[in-house]
């Protein structure tokens, strides 16, 4: 008798919410008697189901919600039953709702550029055709920028899970190297996230003296020919800026709109240098002496150089916007 008045209660429910759920566009899923746990962003004591929906669709990082009867308190979750299945399971007295969205942010950018004030931290995106949970540099050099590639140069593992975001250890991988911590979206990943600016930033932390570098790089060709897995003289061209907002730099004999070309040998993407291609001595950007993001000799056939393309000793990240 008391699970039928419960399927009652959440039907007459279902009903009240029909107008609220077809002006917000969502589509909703409820089950009865389960919840979603470690994935609550606030609790909140609501009168009805009803006002839990329209909680959790105010807030773009509420993916489900569970709603305990007893009590009506509201749980937001940034996550639901098909992310982390491993999560969710009965719970008595509960009704379980994934929020469905028709109104999906594709990128960090997109999440800045409709909440501006909103926090750095983790955040569901739809990249192409599925969900992804991505870290969101909300708060640095205008904000909006979503990690793509982290990994570390050091062995300590604390640290580097610190440097890459890699608390939560579903969103790293072991790098190639043994005690090497590392996260990297796929490049087709990184070609449907750059769409807004198109400018990769390589953020860089010395391990010895904790000093931090930021360089930002764009591929006038447009973003969606970045070969993260370039060298040898097949990197797309590219500009380079020490500052922002940017101050764009290419070679003397060519624009902006050109770019410069990475040299051959062990050079691969994101070099401050070209390749020669004015005839004069080897065209260097301006600070990169002093201010140098990528090592620039990433060579696994000659192991006292090789860096992985990054000063050694030092933390990188990669951010696109």
């Amino acid at each position: 008798m008391l699970q039928h008045y419960f399927g009652i209660l959440v039907i007459v429910t279902f009903a009240k919410l029909h107008d609220a759920l077809g002006q917000c566009r969502e589509s909703t899923y409820s089950v009865y008697g389960h919840s979603l746990s470690r994935h609550v962003i606030s609790t909140s004591s609501v009168s009805s189901l009803s006002e839990c929906v329209m909680m959790c669709s105010d807030d773009f990082r509420c993916k489900s919600l569970n709603f305990r009867l007893k009590g009506k308190s509201c749980d937001l979750n940034n996550a639901d039953r098909h992310t982390h299945p491993e999560d969710y399971g009965p719970k008595e007295g509960s009704v379980y709702m994934d929020i469905s969205r028709n109104n999906e942010f594709k990128s960090c950018a997109e999440i800045h550029q409709e909440w501006p004030q909103v926090e750095s931290g983790y955040y569901w995106v739809k990249i192409g055709n599925r969900d992804a949970q991505v870290y969101c540099d909300m708060e640095n050099h205008g904000g909006g920028w979503t990690l793509v590639v982290s990994i570390s140069s050091k062995n300590n593992d604390h640290l580097q899970r610190k440097a890459n975001n890699c608390f939560n250890s579903i969103l790293c991988v072991p790098f190639a190297e043994k005690n090497i911590i590392a996260r990297k979206l796929s490049d087709e990943d990184i070609h449907k996230l750059a769409q807004t600016e198109g400018t990769f930033r390589i953020d860089m932390w010395d391990v010895n003296n904790g000093n931090k570098i930021s360089v930002f790089y764009q591929i006038p060709s447009g973003p969606e020919n970045l070969n993260s897995s370039c060298g040898y003289g097949s990197c797309p061209r590219i500009i380079i800026s020490y500052f922002h907002p940017y101050q764009w730099e290419t070679n003397s004999c060519t624009s902006i709109d050109v770019g410069y070309h990475i040299p051959n040998g062990c050079h691969r993407v994101f070099e401050g240098k070209d390749d020669n291609e004015c005839g004069n001595s080897r065209w260097k950007s301006s600070r990169m002496a002093s201010t140098r993001a990528l090592y620039g000799m990433p060579c696994p056939e000659n192991h006292k150089t090789d860096s992985r393309g990054i000063y050694k000793n030092r933390d990188g990240m990669l951010y696109v916007k």
